[in-house]
């Protein structure tokens, strides 16, 4: 299981894959459903315009996820985004299926198991 550090390093490096920061950014929340639907809660429950906004705000993302889930919950890395008109949706594709989904060439399985 990957630590939030470790999965903060693999996420800033896929960040120079991303050909339009305003309409898609990276974010850890925990990869367990039930986990995953109290973490968008918070995420929902936060005084920000937007889900987006704050799926985007990875220092406050950090701090909740520090308060609110133990240290042994798995925690995975998705991608938001914000274009309606995507097919992928607008939270909740793991990075996995984003770089799949996409044809992009990042060795996310490679920086997985180091």
């Amino acid at each position: 299981m990957k630590s939030r550090n470790q999965l903060n390093a693999i996420r800033e490096q896929f960040q120079s894959k991303i050909n339009n920061p305003k309409l898609t950014c990276t974010y850890i929340a925990p990869k367990d459903e039930l986990e995953y639907g109290k973490f968008m809660e918070l995420v929902e429950d936060t005084y920000s315009s937007s889900r987006f906004a704050v799926l985007s705000n990875e220092d406050f993302l950090n701090e909740k996820i520090a308060i609110k889930f133990s240290n042994d919950v798995e925690l995975e890395i998705y991608v938001a985004l914000n274009d309606i008109a995507s097919s992928l949706g607008l939270y909740g594709v793991t990075l996995a299926y984003y770089i799949e989904h996409n044809k992009i060439d990042f060795d996310l399985d490679t920086l997985l198991d180091i």
